[in-house]
């Protein structure tokens, strides 16, 4: 088949993109879109792909950028053509393929100059995901803390105690919290207390550590187990934090738990009474008085057990 008759018969079977693409065929190299055309340095194609990102097309600069590395390996440009390619993605808002992208930055070109915008930039992203916004996942916008997660915990690895690392760990705490995940964001919160202690996050730490127990302990399934580690952990911000504005707070919390587990044996010393097991009613009352004294419920117990003690002293 002779060459012009080969590509009139090609032209009929591509795909009506590559036909809307301006395709051109080459002897040498076949079929080419003569806009991802490889320029003759690699200097040249890192301008060509930079002017295409000023341009805002993202998706064509972060091909121009791909096949810098391709064809160009050992060039000086390919640890900048990579950080463009996560910037291209990071403009195009598909924030998890942007922090994929800079981790590649960070793996291939270690001693790149760029790893303070890249720890910048991931926590960024970390964030964004952490505070419910979507990532893209096969053309749909879909949930993404975890991968918020991913992201600054690769911060905190790369920063190490530098600027962000204690702001990615809190984030993270956070992010628990808001999810309900209280077993995980109270181990996250007590690791940045050990890791970071001087932090201006501390109190704040400090204090949803503590509510990470304290939100489990209300509801109707009572567990003391909770509430003595919620305690234990606001006693704490109240004496190393005592200027914190969350101590008022703190104060608040404790005086509610001490309340609620007043009650609950308050009921258990009347359904004792109801039975007539009066001295399991003593047992409870003395106890509640004595546990309890500035609570309603142990006001209530203490005045029961005089007036049970002035009952006996009356008897005969």
């Amino acid at each position: 088949m002779k060459p012009l008759a080969a590509v009139i018969l090609a032209s009929f079977f591509l795909p009506l993109q590559m036909v809307q693409a301006k395709w051109i065929w080459s002897p040498t190299t076949g079929f080419y879109n003569p806009k991802y055309a490889i320029k003759g340095t690699a200097e040249e194609q890192f301008n060509y792909a930079m002017d295409v990102f000023q341009d805002k097309d993202y998706r064509r600069a972060r091909k121009i950028f791909q096949r810098l590395i391709q064809f160009f390996p050992d060039s000086k440009h390919c640890a900048e053509a990579q950080f463009m390619i996560a910037e291209c993605y990071f403009m195009a808002e598909d924030y998890y393929a942007a922090f994929k992208a800079y981790q590649t930055l960070v793996k291939e070109y270690p001693k790149h100059e760029r790893i303070q915008d890249v720890i910048a930039k991931e926590y960024r992203i970390g964030s964004l995901l952490c505070h419910g916004v979507k990532r893209k996942w096969f053309g749909l916008r879909v949930g993404a803390a975890d991968k918020g997660i991913e992201c600054l915990e690769d911060v905190i690895k790369l920063d190490g105690w530098d600027d962000l690392a204690d702001d990615s760990l809190f984030e993270i705490g956070l992010c628990q919290y808001r999810h309900r995940e209280y077993d995980e964001a109270e181990k996250t919160f007590a690791r940045f207390l050990q890791d970071y202690p001087s932090s201006e996050f501390a109190s704040q730490a400090q204090y949803l550590k503590a509510m990470s127990s304290y939100d489990q302990v209300q509801g109707p399934e009572y567990d003391p187990t909770f509430a003595r580690k919620a305690k234990k952990d606001f006693t704490v911000l109240k004496q190393d934090f005592p200027e914190s504005t969350v101590s008022q707070d703190a104060e608040q919390k404790m005086n509610q738990m001490e309340q609620e587990s007043a009650r609950k044996e308050y009921e258990t010393a009347l359904f004792y009474l109801k039975n007539r097991k009066f001295e399991a009613v003593r047992m409870y009352f003395q106890s509640l008085a004595r546990t309890f004294p500035e609570t309603s419920y142990g006001s209530k117990a203490r005045k029961l057990v005089e007036a049970l003690n002035s009952l006996e002293t009356r008897q005969p």
